[in-house]
């Protein structure tokens, strides 16, 4: 692509920034097959009778069953007496929720079912509550099972509640509702699935370690693969489905749409999707390959929702990123895989602070600035906001720098 030459171009050492992510066909999986070769089990079968996994006397399906019970039994978990609205929910229409303050998993969990509820949703489509229950509290479970930092739960709401925040805005603004019912609840909970049972590791590191999702997708577009089947598989079960009222066709529509959501958060399809949204922009109309466009660029700009947010929301955002990178770029050192050279030392201000500034200026601000041109200033508060979190990050590395320049004049 010549957008992605002419940075190459201007910025030699690009692909050892955080922006190599974005960047099409720079994995090389290679050396790390190479490497994997040498370690190859050998590997023993033995027949299996299929009842003792999954039937109804196996250990797996007593253990769900026990699990589901105790959803209904537990105190501590979320249950039908915590599903009120509140006075503070206004908030949920504005960027200025700060999902880091809120500590109590059962309050996390209410504020998705708010987002629904003020919405009408749960009544539109004839959401069962019970199963609605069952279905966040699984969500929470499969995010938070890796304690990853920053992909978790708290990730899920924050871009889900920042879609919500994106569609009312743009239609206040536009001054149209350019989207159906079922497409803002598809983009809704697209947004709140769409990271769910991430491994806190990049699709580079599931390639170059030959991971069984990498092995399962064939190193293509892995984790957003892996995060669509796991939101479809919940959806499918019939303790959480919470789509069981929708038709069979309604679902597979419904399937779809959520599925070309989610793959939109693609880092590698990030310039291509960009410049094809840029150079549609003016023509937008009721294409459904405009509509499709569009919610991917919703879903896939709210995944940086954290950036967008006001300072020093947003440092802390990075700060969260930033500690899975960090655990990353080691446990590659230690067992032999391809280092991401961007990842090096993030744990010095100065380094990290030039990488937040670059990322945002390059990948993050181009989005918004995009969908602020397309929405006529549905964004504007968000890109008021980036530009003050590079004024700040400049801040950061300037006293860094300073401050490393008096330790080594000393």
């Amino acid at each position: 692509m010549d957008y992605i030459k002419k940075l190459e171009e201007f910025n030699p050492d690009i692909r050892n920034s955080v922006v190599a992510m974005y960047m099409p066909q720079i994995q090389d999986v290679n050396s790390a097959i190479a490497q994997q070769t040498q370690k190859t089990p050998t590997l023993v079968f033995r027949k299996i009778d299929k009842e003792q996994v999954v039937g109804k006397n196996s250990f797996f399906f007593k253990q769900r069953e026990e699990e589901r019970r105790c959803m209904k039994t537990n105190p501590n978990k979320l249950n039908d007496t915590h599903l009120i609205l509140k006075e503070e929910d206004i908030q949920l229409d504005q960027l200025d929720l700060n999902i880091n303050l809120i500590k109590s998993t059962i309050e996390k969990q209410r504020i998705v079912w708010s987002i629904l509820e003020r919405n009408n949703f749960n009544q539109m489509f004839a959401l069962p509550q019970e199963k609605l229950i069952n279905f966040l509290i699984e969500m929470e479970t499969q995010y938070n099972m890796n304690n990853n930092p920053y992909h978790n739960f708290d990730h899920g709401v924050a871009v889900m509640q920042a879609v919500n925040c994106f569609i009312k805005s743009l239609t206040q603004h536009l001054d149209q509702q350019i989207f159906n019912n079922i497409t803002k609840f598809c983009l809704l909970l697209s947004a709140l699935c769409h990271d769910v049972a991430h491994s806190g590791k990049t699709n580079a590191y599931e390639a170059n370690s030959l991971s069984q999702l990498a092995i399962r997708y064939h190193d293509k577009v892995i984790l957003e693969q892996h995060h669509a089947a796991t939101t479809i598989k919940i959806l499918r079960d019939n303790q959480t489905n919470i789509l069981c009222n929708f038709s069979d066709q309604d679902f597979r529509t419904f399937r779809k749409q959520l599925i070309q959501n989610i793959l939109a958060t693609d880092m590698q399809e990030h310039f291509k999707m960009l410049k094809e949204f840029e150079s549609r922009i003016e023509q937008y109309g009721n294409d459904p390959e405009d509509l499709s466009l569009l919610c991917g660029m919703i879903t896939h700009t709210a995944d940086f929702n954290g950036t967008a947010r006001k300072w020093p929301q947003s440092r802390l955002w990075s700060e969260k990123i930033n500690q899975e990178y960090r655990a990353q770029y080691e446990e590659e050192g230690k067992k032999g895989y391809p280092q991401q050279p961007f990842m090096k030392d993030l744990d010095k201000l100065h380094v990290m602070s030039k990488n937040e500034m670059g990322f945002i200026k390059v990948i993050v601000r181009p989005l918004y600035y995009q969908m602020n041109l397309f929405g006529k200033g549905a964004f504007q508060i968000c890109v008021n906001n980036l530009d003050e979190t590079i004024f700040e990050w400049e801040k950061v590395y300037q006293q860094e720098q300073k401050s490393l320049q008096q330790q080594s004049g000393q």
